[in-house]
């Protein structure tokens, strides 16, 4: 495998790090801390990477523990919790080379990874005159960078390090000081440390009405992995100097990752997002292939004295809540922050400190909405859908908990209840001599992610002794996928698993022909968007002829269909006539309790359907 390199200057972090005793592999840290270890890090609001695998310098460990630890990195100034069982290191700042292309296999035997790396970075350095920071002094740091690859990251150090300049102040000038205190390393902008005490001094220079902004770039993983870090420099630095020739736009900062803040002029609601729409228009492709379209998730808050006796949180905090509201993936997307969305934060935070106790006492109940055959009207599954029996009251729906557990990914823990569930259930009807129809369960893009996901999904279907057949993961067309070809790769291993695949949400997201050729799918669910518009007494509209297309491409994919959200009897014939294989909707069912659903299987068996 070809390896590939490249450096950049990492700023001072901490580690967030869960320990292990012996490890000296992937699989062995898995079986010491659980293969959901890194749900310990769930509450980490912004980690400034993914979950990975540190190579700890003996100094830093405590007697008994081994080198190998799992953790986060997180920005030196953030306050986060210290999540249970785990420990804080902090780091300096440092360049590090990143050395990618390792066997995925190599994760098994880190400590020979973590040589053959410093082997590698040695041939790196021989042209750049660096010197490697000895793995006794700073970690190395291991990363999954594909489905079948490892990219490793090492400390390096030269004169041109801002960590060696600082190291030595009495050579620098007031000048470079403030360069490194106020400029951001990647781009040469100002940073966050900058624009927070413009914030801060804008009622002392007459600054009493401004806005304030918060963005970021929607699939900049994506950008960063597969172009590379140059790539992706050239972006920020294309992105400031587009804000720096803004006259509307007062201050701005390039922030850590590919965060940016801007503080704007005071202006009426329609005025600011029509200029806001406008530049993230103009700076919506890359500098280096302008073909490739380019997204951006904002949170606005405005600010005036009026406001200002309000506020109960820093206005960044505020622009962030606004900023978690943008969850569409290919549109340029401006929230604008209110106070509802303060007391909807509040609560959500609320259910996420509830979810275990919830989980443990069963006030999580599995809902089943069938899904029929409209040609002869008989049943043919159901889809498992969560609902919240709350505190003994009232019982919630989704979109009151599920958006904030998916920010977070802490909807893989409800999604494996519901799976769990959903087994008991079939292990109970098969020894009841009921008959069994495949059950649709959620296959959020948190959980695809995971190396070990089939694993952990073929010991909870296999611990009923369910027949995997009879499991139909769902993913979200719509859901924003960074690697692709990776997921494609998850997908085929759960075919072969004999498990089936359906395509949530269809027409709503952005795959294309080419994806939906190489994807193993079983079921394209056709979204309800679509359905709405059959049957309005407007024949052969957009909706009507996009809903026959799609039914005509999956019977030549060889691809069943499902219409969901189907509610008149004019929908279903309409469907019926098209050819549509199932339909899940109102029309035959709403979502039920599984003692409801448990009915109409026993009236199948007893032969009164």
């Amino acid at each position: 495998m070809e390896h590939q390199w490249s450096k950049a200057y990492k700023p001072k972090r901490k580690l967030y790090v869960l320990r292990s005793r012996e490890s000296e592999g992937f699989d062995d840290f898995c079986q010491e801390n659980g293969y959901d270890w890194y749900k310990c890090f769930s509450n980490i609001y912004r980690p400034l990477a993914n979950r990975a695998l540190f190579y700890m310098p003996e100094k830093m460990m405590d007697a008994g523990y081994s080198r190998l630890c799992g953790g986060v990195e997180i920005g030196y100034s953030d306050m986060e919790v210290v999540p249970q069982n785990c420990v804080s290191i902090t780091v300096p700042g440092f360049d590090v080379v990143d050395i990618k292309g390792f066997d995925i296999s190599l994760i098994e035997d880190i400590p020979r990874l973590m040589t053959m790396a410093y082997s590698y970075a040695k041939l790196y350095i021989e042209t750049e005159k660096l010197h490697i920071v000895s793995n006794h002094k700073l970690p190395y740091i291991c990363y999954m960078e594909s489905a079948d690859s490892l990219c490793v990251e090492i400390p390096v150090w030269s004169k041109k390090t801002k960590t060696e300049e600082m190291l030595t102040l009495d050579n620098m000038s007031k000048r470079d000081l403030y360069e490194i205190a106020y400029r951001e390393p990647a781009t040469g902008h100002y940073n966050w440390t900058w624009l927070k005490e413009k914030l801060e001094q804008c009622e002392y220079i007459g600054l009493d009405q401004f806005i304030f902004a918060r963005f970021d770039i929607k699939g900049f993983r994506l950008i960063n992995n597969v172009m590379g870090r140059e790539v992706a420099k050239d972006l920020f630095r294309y992105i400031c100097d587009a804000m720096t020739k803004q006259d509307w736009i007062l201050y701005s900062a390039k922030c850590e990752s590919d965060d940016f803040a801007m503080i704007i002029k005071y202006m009426p609601e329609d005025e600011i997002m029509n200029r806001l729409y406008t530049f993230f228009e103009e700076i919506g492709q890359l500098p280096s292939n302008r073909k490739y379209k380019i997204f951006y998730s904002c949170g606005i808050v405005f600010y005036d004295e009026f406001e200002k006796l309000s506020m109960s949180m820093r206005i960044e905090d505020m622009a962030q809540m606004a900023h978690l509201q943008c969850i569409k993936t290919n549109v340029n997307e401006i929230k604008i922050y209110t106070s509802e969305m303060k007391k909807e934060y509040i609560m959500a935070q609320q259910y996420k400190l509830e979810l275990p106790d919830a989980i443990e006492n069963e006030d999580l109940m599995v809902y089943l909405q069938p899904k029929y055959n409209p040609q002869n009207d008989t049943l043919t599954g159901a889809e498992a859908l969560i609902r919240w029996f709350y505190k003994g009251g009232d019982i919630l729906l989704p979109k009151y908990f599920v958006p904030q557990f998916e920010t977070d990914g802490t909807i893989d823990i409800i999604d494996r209840y519901v799976l769990r569930q959903v087994c008991k259930k079939f292990k109970e009807w098969k020894e009841l001599g009921y008959p069994l129809y495949p059950i649709s369960c959620n296959l959020s893009r948190h959980q695809i992610s995971r190396p070990d996901l089939i694993y952990i999904l073929c010991d909870i279907v296999d611990e009923y002794g369910v027949d995997h057949s009879l499991i139909d993961f769902e993913i979200t067309e719509s859901a924003d996928f960074a690697d692709v070809q990776y997921l494609i790769k998850v997908l085929k291993d759960l075919k072969a698993e004999g498990f089936k695949i359906s395509m949530d949400d269809f027409g709503t997201g952005y795959s294309s022909m080419a994806l939906l050729k190489d994807m193993p799918l079983d079921i394209i669910k056709i979204d309800k968007s679509f359905i709405d518009g059959i049957a309005t007494g407007e024949p052969n509209n957009k909706d009507m002829l996009m809903t026959q297309d799609i039914l005509a491409m999956s019977r030549h994919l060889g691809i069943r269909s499902l219409a969901e959200g189907v509610e008149t009897f004019e929908q279903k014939e309409y469907l019926r006539e098209w050819g549509c294989h199932y339909i899940q909707g109102y029309y035959y069912s709403k979502p039920i309790p599984i003692t409801g659903y448990e009915y109409l299987l026993k009236k199948i068996m007893l032969g009164q359907s």
